[in-house]
């Protein structure tokens, strides 16, 4: 080598640390990957995640200011959209149609609709029973005091028997993993080229103050 080897020597391994280049493995590393590999292969699995919750969040009160509140907003929604919201599917055009509605409330949305289109059948379920009187709830209109979370197809209804079904504003009533298990059932209970229509509420608050925004990254936590 010449004079200036070990220089040379010192800018090529500089070069490889800066660029992430590793030595070859000794025998020494290879034994140590072998012990890592076999304390592994020895350990207990890890503990199943535990199953989806049956009992709903319940994140505001059940009762008649709920029931109150709801109504509202049912009311609020029609006033936003002059009328409900623009769904693709023509209800006036389906013979003998079944509409579902998970987590209906007082059932304002499903009275509406069945008013509306006499020859629908709709049906709707929640699991606290505030329904209004029977006597005001038109014929072609069924409330069912029901936990979704139980399961829907197979229990209550048969699969691929409905022609549309609506969720609303439920989020504050699931968590994650329970709104997905509901969507799940909800598929088994469309029919082909049925519609499964969700409205939620964005969470988020923009334009807020350091109070508000301190919300804001709470939520995006959990």
């Amino acid at each position: 080598m010449g004079d200036h080897a070990p220089g040379k020597l010192a800018s090529i391994l500089s070069k490889a640390k800066r660029h992430g280049l590793r030595r070859l493995p000794t025998s020494s590393d290879l034994r140590q990957i072998d012990e890592k590999h076999r304390e592994l292969s020895q350990a207990p699995p890890p503990p199943l995640p535990d199953p989806v919750s049956r009992q709903p969040l319940y994140l505001l009160t059940t009762g008649e200011e709920e029931a109150d509140r709801i109504q509202l907003k049912n009311d609020l929604c029609k006033l936003a959209f002059e009328g409900e919201f623009s769904s693709p599917i023509e209800f006036n055009k389906i013979d003998d149609g079944r509409v579902l509605d998970i987590g209906c409330g007082p059932g304002s949305w499903c009275i509406d609709l069945a008013q509306q289109y006499p020859r629908l059948h709709v049906i709707g379920v929640d699991n606290i029973d505030m329904f209004p009187d029977p006597y005001t709830i038109p014929p072609n209109c069924k409330l069912i005091n029901h936990n979704v979370l139980e399961g829907l197809c197979n229990i209550q209804f048969e699969p691929e028997s409905f022609d549309c079904i609506h969720i609303r504003f439920m989020c504050l009533a699931f968590s994650q993993e329970q709104y997905t298990q509901v969507i799940n059932n909800c598929w088994q209970l469309l029919k082909p080229g049925g519609y499964l229509e969700m409205m939620e509420m964005d969470m988020m608050v923009y334009s807020p103050g350091p109070t508000t925004e301190m919300l804001n990254l709470q939520g995006n936590i959990y």
